[in-house]
């Protein structure tokens, strides 16, 4: 199967992407109406932590859902088969200041919620295994802000050398 161009990989991951947007889009609208009805059934300090959670989340999702047009954007030039561009250098430089600043807020989700709001997080397992999982989620945010800033030095190299074999007779 082709990587680039009309039926190709690219175009196959661009519709995914696009249901992905709109599935997250979804489930941010409707998430405050279902925290709406269980909020009625808990006390006022567990409401607080989930507002708190929720928070986070939310902070969180936002330059989740913009890094999300942004690798929609890059795999529309695949399809269009425009593959070596500073275009797609810059969202991938773009990209990677997102999933930073995703790291930096599951961070935060840890020290605050975990520490300062929550007091014991050994108090149940749930609440252990929340944090775990922050902790997972920053880390691979992180991670993968490093991985995106290294793939568009990458990126700018062959742009470079494309760029050069091109003016060369």
């Amino acid at each position: 199967m082709k990587v680039t161009g009309k039926r190709s990989i690219s175009s196959i991951i661009k519709i995914f992407l696009i249901i992905l947007f709109i599935s997250c889009i979804i489930s941010m609208i409707s998430a405050p109406i279902l925290i709406k009805n269980i909020q009625n059934n808990l006390e006022n300090e567990k409401s607080i932590e989930i507002i708190t959670q929720i928070t986070f989340l939310y902070t969180a999702a936002i330059p989740a859902l913009i890094m999300i047009l942004e690798f929609e954007k890059i795999f529309s030039s695949f399809e269009k088969e425009i593959i070596f561009s500073r275009k797609i250098e810059k969202r991938l430089k773009r990209t990677s200041m997102y999933c930073l600043l995703i790291g930096i807020i599951f961070s935060l989700n840890a020290l605050v919620c975990n520490f300062l709001i929550s007091g014991n997080i050994f108090e149940t397992p749930f609440k252990m295994m929340y944090l775990i999982i922050i902790i997972l989620m920053s880390m691979i945010f992180l991670i993968l802000s490093i991985g995106m800033m290294v793939l568009k030095n990458i990126y700018k190299v062959a742009i470079d050398n494309k760029e050069e074999n091109d003016l060369t007779i």
